[in-house]
């Protein structure tokens, strides 16, 4: 996982640099196939060898997104308003990395199946990532 996040913060700030590419595109893409990998993991999670390629995988698609903070917040506020955003990101964040570990802990002692804990997690992504496209558009108009 540690190499997939290197290798990804890298190319997505290469990839940001890109006048091309609009980053909220590059947030919902990393984002949506952070939340499939987890969505599927349970299929294949069965192989040591799988859960390395999982590892890998999953580390590149969901560490991208937090080089994309800075120029998204930037992108959606004024400029007087960006220490305000930048706050409200990470309190979001925060609260996410806060209650994530209970309720996957209330989840997996409910079901004693840890592939419930992964749909969760899946599922909580794939919501963060049409979100942020009903941003993009909302943002357009």
């Amino acid at each position: 996982m540690g190499f997939g996040s290197v290798f990804s913060r890298v190319v997505a700030g290469m990839m940001a640099s890109d006048s091309k590419i609009p980053y909220m595109i590059l947030q919902v893409g990393f984002t949506g196939i952070s939340g499939m990998l987890l969505l599927s993991f349970p299929l294949y999670s069965y192989t040591y060898n799988t859960q390395l390629v999982f590892g890998i995988l999953y580390g590149t698609y969901s560490q991208g997104v937090n080089t994309l903070v800075g120029p998204i917040v930037l992108d959606l506020v004024t400029l007087k308003d960006v220490p305000v955003a930048y706050g409200f990101v990470y309190y979001s964040m925060g609260v996410g990395y806060i209650l994530g570990p209970p309720l996957a802990s209330w989840i997996f002692r409910l079901s004693m199946v840890y592939d419930f804990t992964y749909v969760f997690a899946g599922t909580c992504l794939m919501v963060s990532s049409v979100s942020a496209a009903l941003v993009n558009i909302v943002k357009r108009r």
